[in-house]
């Protein structure tokens, strides 16, 4: 009676290492999944910053708004298409292209402070578009022609 709530060496090793009977196929593809991003979780991380740093770069050479007239022409005022360089002057490029490094020297080095340097300068680009693109991209009112317009997110025009 004493040894009622013994196991045998190779029930408490099943025990330990975490393994379920019956995972099926749904749990041997967890676990490949997990092995996966395991050894290449810094590299897909990485990839991932460079592609949104060249990302930040590209979204500065396109249109962030255009001001819409009631009759819904692009008015003529100027400043009635802004880019995205002409918002930040350029200051998202500059970021994305730092976070581009950022990530790539991370990776290469395997150090942190790149990563997160790059994950904060990612922060900042994410803080500025909101705080400060999204109120002119919604705005309406007067324009410097005086003329009355919303503003719309300019999305890109196949037509040139």
């Amino acid at each position: 009676m004493a040894f009622r709530g013994a196991e045998t060496a190779s029930q408490s090793g099943k025990k330990a290492s975490g393994a379920r009977p019956g995972g099926g196929r749904f749990g041997t593809l967890g676990r490949r999944l997990a092995e996966f991003f395991h050894g290449h979780g810094a590299g897909i991380a990485a990839g991932v910053a460079v592609l949104g740093g060249l990302l930040l770069l590209y979204a500065e050479t396109l249109d962030l708004y255009r001001i819409v007239t009631p009759t819904g022409s692009i008015s003529n005022a100027s400043g009635s298409v802004r880019t995205g360089g002409d918002q930040h002057s350029w200051a998202l490029a500059i970021m994305g292209v730092a976070a581009a490094g950022l990530a790539v020297l991370a990776r290469v080095t395997r150090q942190r402070l790149p990563a997160l340097a790059a994950a904060t300068l990612g922060g900042i680009a994410l803080v500025i578009a909101l705080a400060v693109d999204v109120p002119d991209v919604t705005a309406s009112g007067l324009t410097t022609d005086l003329e009355v317009g919303d503003a719309e997110p300019a999305a890109p025009n196949p037509d040139g």
